[in-house]
């Protein structure tokens, strides 16, 4: 059984209060739909090539409303595309310190929590055996900047950042990356992190009680969302009848994974079964993973403030999408 995630004692009546509170500053200008809706993609979420393939985002913006897929490695380079209005709604573990630099991203839903198929993985041949063994270690990592999965992890070793170093490697090349031994550990998600360990490739590193379980959100554009309201809200019905597709479709759910990253197909329920599906309104518990990341990289002179949630998170659409 999976350890849960010292995340799950939710904020309380502030929290509440404060989420509650949430999207009441973005007020959008309009209702009216776009003439485009670009949506930016990543490996891990099949929810978005079953909207593709079943055209559920089509149906529910109607005609005359251009649609495009853009995939993109990691969620740096998606955080990049989203900010500047590349891509219109984007995926992934939520950009806390481009959200404090100002960059133009909102939070509109979660949709995905991430119960395993992302963790530490190092080499069977390795030094690395347990969490002590970190100390001057090269860690590799989609960002430079160092996670808070990292940073528990470093507390649960009694370590600092000072005894590792961070090498960027995008998700593609992390695996190759610790198997040359350019890195001693590659924190992986899915499908490399799964795939890694089935192939043999790597093995993973017990983070026993500091493992972090996240949620995954939907981002947005801020003036896309502000312009075209009714867009977000409808793309969001379509993400929602995506998840309802795929647990009605388990096995052709694991086919069009397979086809589409190339793998096996059991391999491939295996990797669908890491995460927990349900379009949601972001909740206490996500708010508090948000306020322990924005905390530690204020901590360590990575972002000049915590932002304001309040004003990044917009909870209004999702509600409306799931008629709540």
């Amino acid at each position: 059984m999976r350890r849960r995630t010292f995340f799950q004692v939710g904020m309380g009546v502030g929290a509440a209060a404060f989420l509650a509170a949430c999207g009441n500053n973005d007020k959008p200008s309009g209702a009216g739909l776009a003439s485009a809706v670009r949506v930016g993609t990543m490996a891990p979420y099949i929810e978005l090539a079953v909207m593709q393939q079943q055209h559920f985002l089509e149906d529910a913006l109607g005609q005359g409303v251009k649609t495009s897929y853009q995939p993109l490695l990691s969620m740096v380079p998606m955080a990049a595309a989203v900010a500047g209005g590349s891509v219109d709604v984007g995926h992934g573990n939520t950009p806390v310190s481009a959200i404090a630099a100002g960059q133009k991203i909102r939070i509109v839903a979660t949709f995905e929590r991430n119960n395993h198929g992302q963790g530490f993985l190092v080499r069977p041949d390795g030094s690395v055996k347990s969490l002590a063994d970190l100390k001057g270690k090269k860690i590799g990592q989609p960002s430079a900047v160092p996670t808070v999965q990292l940073k528990k992890v470093l507390d649960k070793a009694g370590l600092t950042l000072n005894d590792i170093t961070i090498l960027p490697l995008e998700a593609n090349v992390g695996v190759a990356g610790l198997i040359s031994k350019a890195v001693d550990v590659y924190s992986a998600f899915d499908p490399y992190f799964t795939q890694a360990i089935a192939d043999k490739k790597a093995v993973e590193l017990d983070l026993g009680d500091a493992a972090i379980r996240t949620y995954i959100p939907v981002w947005v554009n801020a003036d896309f969302l502000a312009n075209y309201p009714t867009a977000v809200e409808r793309y969001l019905v379509a993400l929602g009848k995506s998840i309802a597709w795929i647990h009605q479709h388990p096995d052709e759910t694991a086919q069009l994974y397979a086809t589409n990253n190339k793998l096996d197909v059991e391999l491939s329920k295996n990797i669908i079964g890491n995460r927990e599906r349900k379009l949601a309104v972001p909740n206490d518990e996500y708010l508090s993973q948000l306020e322990y990341e924005a905390e530690f990289q204020l901590q360590q002179g990575l972002i000049k403030k915590k932002p304001d949630w309040s004003t990044v998170i917009n909870r209004n659409l999702v509600q409306q999408a799931l008629g709540v």
